[in-house]
């Protein structure tokens, strides 16, 4: 993005939406950090057991304004660390995430 049209952004919403097949909970983490890995943002949920049958979709918005969207300016690499938390019932199942990103412009 050209510095012209990111000095126009004036906010910007993630949107994490997932599909969870499997009978488990995940805690989810996801840093936004610098190409030196230096941690600029991170975002914090849990993630729904869901079946196989019935599979549960989740979604996680966040919104980035003032000094948020700086953080998210500065960054240059996205990590999402997953943890499946213990419980009973197999394993079988499948967790997909997909993700949008809506800018709102000054102009």
């Amino acid at each position: 993005m050209t510095n012209d049209i990111k000095e126009s952004v004036t906010g910007v919403e993630l949107t994490f939406e997932y599909s969870n097949s499997l009978p488990r909970t995940f805690n989810t983490t996801i840093y936004f950090m610098t190409d030196r890995n230096v941690v600029n943002h991170k975002i914090e949920f849990e993630i729904p057991p869901g079946s196989k049958e019935s599979p549960v979709i989740y979604d996680f918005i966040e919104y980035f304004e003032g000094e948020e969207l700086e953080a998210l300016n500065n960054s240059s690499k996205i990590k999402v660390n997953l943890e499946m938390q213990p419980g009973p019932g197999a394993t079988d199942g499948q967790l997909e995430l997909k993700s949008t990103a809506a800018y709102n412009f000054r102009f």
